[in-house]
């Protein structure tokens, strides 16, 4: 008997080779579980967008009203910068005479609580006293004739005021300067009540 080809015998033993193959496909689909297939061909799903908040700007608000001011409309205003209605005086350190008395007044219609002062004072100074030369202090001071109970506003060159009202037991101001610095020191004489009207002597020294 002569052999088979093995070309026949190749061809017999496919049967049992795909039924082996299917065996074991049949064994693994029953351990692995596929999840569903999703053709290439499917639209893709719509997902919600993620909700924005957008903060609104604050709304504008007006500017506040600026505070009132301390003078009725109309009145007179103090000015700081105007010449003085009574003398302008260059001293400087070691002056002669001293004390040095001049002839003054007090009042006005200027509420000097403006300035963080007390009393009632006219709207330029009464004074201005243009300094120079270091000294270990600076004195002013009004002497009323009358009795009157009179103030002081004295605005040195810094911008810094300087006030004063019963000296002691007296009735008149004093204001002493420290060390004081070179340039103009305005001065106001003023009265406590608004009313009064007050003449006496101005009074610079370095020795009060």
């Amino acid at each position: 008997m002569s052999e088979e080809p093995m070309f026949l015998t190749a061809i017999k033993s496919v049967p049992a080779l795909v039924s082996a193959a299917a065996a074991v496909i049949t064994a693994l689909v029953g351990v692995v579980t596929l999840g569903p297939l999703v053709s290439s061909d499917d639209p893709p799903t719509a997902t919600t967008p993620p909700t924005v908040t957008v903060e609104e700007p604050p709304s504008p608000t007006d500017e506040p009203p600026p505070p009132p001011s301390t003078q009725p409309e109309g009145s007179p205003e103090l000015r700081y910068w105007a010449l003085p209605t009574i003398e302008h005086l260059y001293r400087g350190a070691g002056f002669t005479p001293d004390p040095l008395f001049l002839d003054g007044a007090a009042g006005g219609p200027i509420d000097a609580g403006m300035v963080g002062c007390t009393g009632y004072i006219a709207e330029e100074p009464d004074y201005i006293v243009d300094w120079y030369g270091a000294t270990e202090q600076l004195s002013f001071a009004f002497l009323a004739s009358n009795g009157a109970d009179t103030t002081m506003a004295v605005l040195d060159p810094y911008g810094a005021w300087w006030c004063a009202d019963d000296s002691g037991d007296s009735l008149d101001p004093i204001v002493f300067v420290p060390w004081p610095g070179d340039g103009e020191y305005a001065i106001w004489i003023g009265t406590y009540v608004a009313t009064d009207y007050a003449e006496g002597s101005f009074v610079v020294s370095e020795l009060l």
